[in-house]
């Protein structure tokens, strides 16, 4: 019987050593670790475009410029995305309307306005990585796929196309589509970057 008295004696005090590093081991799991994501669905930042030197002191994009190239792209298509955010922010923001999707006939000052509103905030201009702004362009609403068209890399024209949505580089028509749009952008590797709000 002593035996069993000594058993439950230990037991007890493993009980009381244990518990409370057990319960530390929790409270700094759930509350005291730092979250390993993002919580918010904005864009993150593209990795660093920046052109300075390396370790060694050495300019990477002078010595590379298919490196310089794949940088600038990398660029174009965080902004594309940046797009396609802040459409979906102005839909939030004018009961799930988009910015115009109607004929295309002077309706680029819709977009227009939409990028000086949303895109070109006071102190970020929103510019193609050669410095150039980009330059909104609609082009009505999507009746076929949209894949030989007028992009040309270097005009900065961002290709908007309404009742559409994005499938591989090509702006394909959608059934009811009012509140679909699709974004394309020549991508100066002669690729085509195509995002939409879907």
């Amino acid at each position: 019987m002593d035996t069993n008295k000594s058993s439950n004696k230990l037991l007890i005090v493993l009980i009381i050593i244990l518990t409370p590093l057990v319960v530390g081991g929790w409270i700094w799991a759930l509350f005291l670790q730092a979250p390993a994501t993002p919580t918010d669905d904005a864009p993150t930042e593209p990795p660093s475009q920046g052109t300075g030197p390396d370790d060694n002191g050495n300019n990477e994009d002078a010595t590379d410029p298919n490196l310089a190239r794949a940088r600038r792209d990398t660029q174009r298509k965080y902004d594309m995305d940046r797009v396609v955010a802040q459409t979906l922010q102005y839909m939030t923001n004018n009961q799930g309307q988009v910015p115009f999707t109607g004929p295309a006939a002077n309706e680029d000052g819709a977009w227009t306005a939409f990028k000086n509103n949303y895109l070109d905030l006071p102190d970020n201009t929103f510019n193609d990585p050669n410095g150039e702004p980009y330059i909104m362009n609609y082009r009505g609403n999507a009746t076929a796929a949209v894949g030989s068209g007028p992009l040309v890399f270097g005009n900065y024209n961002i290709y908007i196309y309404g009742a559409a949505r994005c499938e591989g580089e090509l702006a394909i028509p959608v059934e009811n589509g009012a509140r679909r749009v699709a974004f394309r952008y020549a991508l100066e590797d002669g690729s085509v970057y195509c995002v939409d709000n879907s």
